[in-house]
């Protein structure tokens, strides 16, 4: 298949379009590398990329049978001090995605975000998320898009941003812990988080994309599929796996709980179950265990 994916210099669309290059398909890649986590590095010599916007972008006249929109400002914090620039550039980037789909008969896989759990108006970024899953709705609705959402929760792994404004909690607890540093917990560390590898993340989206997934009843279509393993942790628990009797002030210390961040999030993977017939598979704990070892050998 001849595929598009969006943000594919990323952490999350780098790793997917590793994935699709292996698989055999022809992808193509638009990336304006302002992400923290975008690298032109994470390319795929397979793959065709151009480093610009969506609207300017030259793979824009060009007609593909998959789209995977992965290309948004992202994360909750910095949205606050910039709410025009993400909310018109994650909703119109989507407008822009979903009418060309129209057009080209192509299939969209959205991703949007789990931090809707904490309520669509709790930041700019998850508003503008939840906004444009309404939008795919529209136009699956009114016009016969093929569009899913997908929502991601908390996703770990290889090429995870480790700097930056925003970096995953998984990454920013590894770099203090090869620094000899006490890992930082936000709030009472009770937040309950669902940890997701990239690998697990990327093979759902395919699955998504795939004839079989398509199957899906209105009502299942509006509400979009999480991609999570519907097993939360919390970040003191997070913590007991670098160390197991952790000492506050020594392994960890607590900073004050940040604005408007849900403090439970949870994949519904009954309907994951349901319409791809699978689940996420990778353990958080191998993982981490696998990246001290790495660090202490």
């Amino acid at each position: 298949m001849k595929i598009l994916v969006t943000g594919g210099l990323g952490f999350i669309g780098s790793n997917l379009v590793d994935l699709l290059v292996e698989e055999g398909h022809q992808v193509s890649v638009i990336d304006n590398l302002s992400s923290d986590s975008s690298s032109i590095s994470y390319r795929n010599s397979k793959s065709e990329i151009s480093i610009s916007g969506i609207r300017g972008s030259s793979f824009m006249r060009e007609k593909y049978d998959v789209i995977f929109h992965l290309a948004a400002k992202a994360r909750i914090q910095p949205s606050f001090d910039d709410p025009f620039d993400y909310i018109y550039e994650n909703f119109v980037n989507s407008l822009r995605i979903f009418q060309k789909a129209v057009e080209d008969k192509s299939r969209v896989v959205f991703a949007s975000t789990s931090s809707s759990q904490g309520g669509k108006f709790t930041s700019p970024y998850t508003f503008s998320k939840v906004s444009s899953e309404e939008l795919l709705s529209m136009y699956n609705q009114t016009y016969g898009m093929r569009g899913t959402v997908v929502r991601f929760f908390n996703v770990y792994g290889p090429r995870e941003p480790e700097k930056g404004s925003s970096p995953t909690v998984v990454a920013k607890f590894l770099q203090s812990y090869k620094k000899g540093e006490p890992l930082t917990v936000i709030g009472d560390g009770k937040q309950m988080r669902d940890f997701t590898h990239v690998n697990d993340i990327c093979e759902g989206l395919i699955r998504v994309a795939n004839k079989e997934a398509w199957e899906i009843d209105i009502e299942t279509e509006a509400r979009g599929i999480d991609l999570g393993r519907g097993a939360p942790l919390s970040i003191n628990d997070l913590v007991k796996i670098f160390y197991p009797d952790p000492q506050e002030g020594k392994d960890f210390v607590y900073e004050p709980l940040r604005r408007n961040e849900p403090l439970r999030t949870e994949a519904d993977s009954v309907i994951l179950r349901r319409v791809l017939d699978w689940t996420p598979s990778k353990d958080l704990s191998e993982y981490i265990d696998k990246q001290k070892q790495h660090e202490n050998s």
